[in-house]
């Protein structure tokens, strides 16, 4: 980013609409650099983990970890709208998606997620609807073997989980001898064939 940068207006950056760009103008953000100086109003402690059960000791306010159980609707037509029934273990709570119809799709039952947000009881069940929920992510971290007597560090990239499924497939016994076919046979053809390449190879030497 470039100093000149700050003067470019909000309406430029990949993400930001027309309804956001008025969103911000109420609050007077036009530009790159009102919206660097827009700091946030407060901090959330995200470290600790207040369950459904300990809300109302918390004025309300949950962080947690729950499994998505089932989905409801209520209303119709437009007004039809989607509850998602999640469980952390100490209790059971209902996330309302006024116009977020869409977490249907992404938070599915079964799902793991983090949920974050201010409940209170209403009809009997504690629930909310100004809450974010994101699936909860899991850290595999790989453990490298030891070379010379030294223990060798796993690489930063191999700590990722697509690599951790990778490593689950190589661990397949049905695989691996497949695969130890496959380089058999290319090992086979290499060897037959290396020959016949050198030979090429001293044809188009020149002196």
């Amino acid at each position: 980013m470039k100093i000149s940068d700050i003067k470019t207006p909000v309406s430029s950056i990949s993400g930001i609409g027309p309804q956001l760009t008025k969103a911000l103008a109420k609050v007077n953000v036009f530009t790159v650099g009102d919206l660097l100086q827009y700091y946030p109003r407060d901090y959330e402690d995200r470290t600790h983990k207040v369950t459904f059960r300990e809300q109302a000791e918390n004025h309300g306010k949950v962080h947690t970890v729950a499994q998505v159980i089932s989905h409801e609707w209520f209303g119709y037509g437009r007004m039809k709208t989607l509850k998602i029934i999640v469980n952390d273990g100490t209790g059971t709570a209902e996330l309302i998606c006024f116009n977020r119809a869409f977490l249907e799709k992404s938070l599915i039952p079964g799902t793991i997620i983090t949920v974050t947000g201010k409940f209170e009881v209403k009809y009997g069940k504690l629930q909310s609807t100004a809450f974010e929920a994101i699936k909860h992510a899991t850290l595999v971290e790989p453990v490298a073997g030891s070379q010379g007597g030294f223990d060798t560090p796993a690489p930063q990239s191999l700590n990722h989980p697509l690599f951790y499924r990778a490593k689950r497939k190589r661990n397949n016994p049905g695989l691996s001898a497949h695969r130890r076919t496959l380089s058999e046979g290319r090992n086979k053809s290499r060897l037959t064939g290396a020959p016949a390449v050198r030979a090429r190879n001293r044809e188009r030497v020149a002196f």
